[in-house]
């Protein structure tokens, strides 16, 4: 789970590759240009765009969309999943996450769980907020 939130940090893009740029910028390694002139790279905000299928998800059996839909045969709506999901509070833990991820059906396997958990956390403080949640899957 640390080394999967580690490089889900240094993929900007969410392609599921991290690139050199990715990796030299996450590191806050100082890159020269071509006048020799050094310049700092920084990390800018991530899209909130959906990832496309790549070979990985497409192994891994899992995207947003997937996810989506199982929540919606399952509770009928996000809005319901939502509901359910923060019925204690505005934040959910990834444990408690990975939990309510078994009630789909077909049920997510943790590493499929920490994959979504993992594209909805957009601050990526480990912590799930509804505000996050409402962003990527409300109706």
């Amino acid at each position: 789970v640390q080394s999967w939130y580690a490089f889900s940090l240094m993929d900007g893009d969410r392609d599921l590759r991290v690139s050199r740029e990715e990796f030299l910028s996450a590191m806050g390694v100082t890159t020269t240009t071509a006048t020799t002139s050094a310049t700092t790279t920084t990390r800018t905000a991530t899209s909130t765009a959906r990832p496309t299928t790549t070979p990985e998800t497409a192994a891994l059996g899992m995207t947003l969309d997937v996810f989506e839909g199982r929540l919606r045969v399952y509770w009928g709506s996000a809005q319901r999943a939502e509901k359910e999901l923060f019925r204690r509070g505005d934040q959910v833990a990834f444990p408690e996450f990975a939990t309510f991820s078994t009630a789909l059906w077909p049920p997510l396997n943790r590493t499929q769980a920490w994959f979504v958990f993992s594209l909805l956390d957009a601050d990526h403080d480990l912590s799930l907020q509804e505000r996050e949640f409402k962003a990527r899957l409300g109706d």
